[in-house]
């Protein structure tokens, strides 16, 4: 399939989690535009200052996906 049509498919599954969590499962093209909508916005309950360095700490590749972060 055309890049396109693939970012067509998956930005139509933007709020439905489950779906992009097994679409960026399925080949490793889909992967960054998956994780673009999966960690988009970011939201920190309990111990915000914690979650987030975790998160840093443990994955910084993707940092870069982050764009809301709401504590």
């Amino acid at each position: 399939m055309p890049p396109e049509l693939n970012d067509m498919v998956i930005d139509y599954l933007h709020d439905d989690f489950d779906s992009l969590k097994n679409c960026s499962l399925t080949c490793r093209a889909w992967l960054p535009a998956c994780r673009m909508h999966l960690f988009r916005r970011m939201t920190c309950k309990k111990s915000p200052l914690h979650a987030i360095t975790k998160f840093i700490h443990c994955s910084p590749h993707l940092g870069p996906y982050v764009k809301e972060l709401r504590v």
